[in-house]
This record gives C-alpha cells, structure tokens and sequence, in this order.
C-alpha cells in the first residue's frame, strides 16, 4: 500500500485528507522539532506535532485512494506514539476505529484483520490540549497483506 520509500506518488495510496496548518511530514531522521523517533521504523516516516495553543479537538486524517479487496486482508503498519491519539478507520464512515493507542514510544508493529467490504483506509492522528510535554504521532510502513 504505502512504504513512504518512493518519490512516485502514484505507488503511495495515502493522501492528507485537507490541508489546513496541521500537516502530516515526511522525514527518514529526528523531526524538525527534534523529539520523536531517531528515525525511521523503514527509510522514511510520516510524523505529526501537536502544541499547546491548538483547539481543545482537531483531526488530521491520511486516507487511502479506493481499494478493493477479493478476500479478507490485514493492514499493518509500525507507529511511535507520544500524548497523540492515532485511530484507524475504514471506509468513508469514521464511526467505529479498528484502532485506537497513544504512548507507544518506540516503533510498534501492528496488525489489523479489516473487513472484505473495506473500500478505504483512513489514520487519524488527534491533536489537542494535552498535559504531554512534546507529543507526536509517528507512522511508517502501512501495507495490505494476507493475514
């Protein structure tokens, strides 16, 4: 689905969902903030920041392009977690996450069996008022593979 490895556009299915002052990087080492991970999980990562100043609940949503699935699949992927919430969604719904963590800090490799009928990917990492010095959420190699 997505390494974050290449510079084709076209071979990485996650896209930001809308642009606004919050925007998940790209980066293979520290952040520009310097706190998070020492690097990537595999080559490059996509990371988000939060601040104290933030509303007290923004979303910042990578989704997937339409997939199709002929048989029941995981999606796994490796994150880093601080004070940031990271949820996994599927489809154009958000109403029921298949995933839902904070304070992993060190890559995590996770795996989630998702429904055949599963036509999008969405990761949504929750920035806000927090009482964490720093925190961050970090994502690195999401794929679709068999289970």
């Amino acid at each position: 689905m997505c390494d974050f490895e290449t510079t084709d556009v076209q071979s990485c299915v996650l896209e930001q969902e809308y642009f606004n002052s919050y925007v998940w990087q790209r980066t293979s080492g520290n952040n520009l903030a310097g706190y998070g991970p020492h690097g990537a999980a595999d080559g490059t990562y996509y990371y988000l920041l939060s601040a104290g100043y933030l509303p007290p609940v923004s979303t910042v949503r990578l989704v997937s392009r339409n997939i199709i699935l002929e048989s029941h699949k995981c999606l796994t992927f490796k994150y880093h977690s601080y004070g940031l919430r990271l949820r996994v969604y599927t489809n154009k719904y958000l109403k029921q996450s298949l995933f839902s963590y904070t304070n992993m800090k060190e890559w995590q490799l996770v795996s989630i069996q998702i429904p055949i009928d599963t036509n999008k990917i969405t990761f949504e990492g929750t920035l806000g008022y927090t009482s964490y010095n720093n925190p961050y959420v970090s994502l690195d190699s999401v794929n679709i593979t068999d289970c």
